[in-house]
């Protein structure tokens, strides 16, 4: 069975996330005009124990914790 992604609130056609927290990249045109491919991103903990992971919109990288992440998104 396949995951079910939706795309993260505010950064609709960047990013989509899991409810497991899997979160992926999409196909896209960079700000600086160059073609990036779509991957899956690895989280990183942080000393809370919480897991982040860092999108990037507009050049600007912000980390943002995946459990919350997973409830703005399913919620």
């Amino acid at each position: 069975m396949d995951k079910e992604y939706r795309p993260v609130p505010g950064y609709k056609g960047l990013y989509e996330i899991a409810v497991d927290g899997s979160v992926r990249s999409l196909d896209r045109i960079g700000v600086d005009g160059r073609r990036l491919q779509g991957q899956d991103m690895l989280g990183y903990g942080k000393p809370n124990g919480y897991a982040s992971v860092k999108l990037t919109k507009d050049g600007k990288s912000i980390s943002h914790n995946v459990k919350k992440l997973i409830e703005k998104t399913f919620g």
